[in-house]
């Protein structure tokens, strides 16, 4: 489907970001004969974090200048590419790592149709998902590095050329207002990266079959953050983890849970049983090792899902199959979105133990049987707040789930809608 086809902020037909449109920029620019250098997003400390003491340390290079043979990409996007700077933020850059395992979706949101070569002129462009739409963001690709080197001051790639990872958090930063704002909200960036729902679980809370439940998310992306530090052990804190794989192996007749994780530092990893040089594997069959890719990758190691539970504190699930952005016909979702406001003294009817709280927005939803021996369907709910401002913080809100009974008139509820 063509962009002059496809509806406004579909991923076909983004919308446009601050009103800039990437193609009539580059089109400009390649005429001037200047390179692009993006006013809305200024290479200066304001864009950085604010009040950072080290912004004032920090100078401005385009990738020519840091590595004359700068590439986009190079030998294909993974995870490898992905390394977080000495003072990055590591909840966006593990949620792109995550990506890398989702092709379909880190080709939506990076073109890799761009190039330092062909048609140069330092604009590039990404896209990302934003409160029901896609937007596509542009950028320069000048990059905060220290000051008198050229090491940049945050994301970059093993390969020293390679340049998508860098923009791409530069594109995310300035969709947030700085590269500060990156790190709040960590739950947020695979929505932002997917428009998929995602599913949260404290792990002191956690279900018993958490494990299982895991195993199952095969069409998930799924992150997993740390508020405490035990570097005896190999982990740091407060800090965002790639989950890759979940396993259940036989190790000396013995059933053992294992979780795969992966830091985006690239560095440090877990001390603790099953790393990568522990005497667990030498009891484990070949085939077993092969399969689980057992190996020495820095930055990514096996660990019980015992003592995961221990030194983590939360589990984030992105379900990408209820983004629309991929939705095929076969697929066995509906996805139902509604919209709604609190207006004082109307519809701001408080929490749950205020008398006014029936008059809060309400939605009506009809369940149906599936199709099958199925007695129950699945229904996932997801609230999402507009931020109008990006510098004021979001309030705190929530949603009841109240059983009705199927002889209520339904007419009654205004926003009534069915979810199969």
């Amino acid at each position: 489907m063509s962009a002059a086809t496809a509806v406004l902020g579909s991923p076909n037909n983004p919308v446009k970001y601050l009103d800039q449109d990437y193609e009539v920029l580059k089109a400009q620019y390649l005429k001037s004969g200047k390179p692009f250098e993006d006013e809305k997003f200024p290479a200066s400390p304001s864009s950085m974090k604010p009040g950072l003491e080290s912004a004032a340390h920090i100078e401005w290079k385009r990738p020519k200048e840091i590595n004359a043979d700068a590439q986009f990409i190079v030998d294909g996007a993974t995870r490898d590419d992905i390394i977080q700077g000495s003072e990055g933020v590591c909840s966006f850059l593990s949620s792109i790592a995550v990506l890398t395992m989702k092709k379909e979706f880190l080709n939506l949101v990076v073109p890799w149709n761009q190039s330092f070569q062909k048609d140069y002129c330092g604009i590039f462009h990404f896209k990302f998902w934003q409160e029901g739409d896609w937007v596509e963001v542009v950028v320069d690709d000048r990059l905060p590095v220290k000051s008198g080197t050229k090491t940049l001051w945050s994301a970059h790639s093993q390969s020293s050329n390679e340049f998508w990872s860098p923009l791409l958090e530069k594109a995310y930063a300035k969709l947030e207002g700085s590269y500060k704002a990156i790190g709040e909200y960590p739950s947020n960036r695979l929505i932002d990266l997917t428009g998929g729902v995602i599913e949260f679980y404290e792990l002191k809370n956690a279900p018993a079959d958490l494990f299982q439940l895991l195993q199952k998310r095969t069409n998930a992306l799924i992150a997993s953050n740390t508020d405490k530090e035990n570097k005896e052990m190999g982990l740091f804190a407060p800090h965002t983890y790639s989950v890759i794989d979940v396993q259940e192996i036989t190790h000396l007749d013995k059933n053992v849970q294992l979780i795969k994780l992966r830091n985006p530092h690239g560095a440090g990893e877990w001390k603790g049983a099953w790393r990568d040089t522990a005497s667990e594997w030498n009891e484990v069959d070949k085939k077993v090792l092969d399969a689980l890719h057992v190996t020495k990758n820095e930055g990514e190691f096996w660990m019980p899902f015992f003592d995961f539970k221990q030194n983590f504190s939360g589990v984030v699930i992105c379900h990408t199959s209820l983004s629309d952005a991929l939705q095929k016909e076969s697929d066995l979702w509906n996805v139902t979105k509604f919209y709604g406001s609190w207006t004082k003294n109307v519809t701001a009817g408080g929490p749950p133990d205020k008398e006014s709280f029936w008059t809060n927005p309400k939605f009506f939803i009809k369940l149906e049987k599936t199709k099958g021996d199925q007695p129950l369907c699945t229904i996932v709910v997801s609230l999402m707040q507009r931020k109008r401002n990006k510098r004021v913080d979001r309030i705190k809100i929530q949603y009841s789930i109240i059983p009705v009974s199927c002889s209520i008139n339904s007419q009654r509820y205004s926003n009534k809608k069915n979810i199969y």
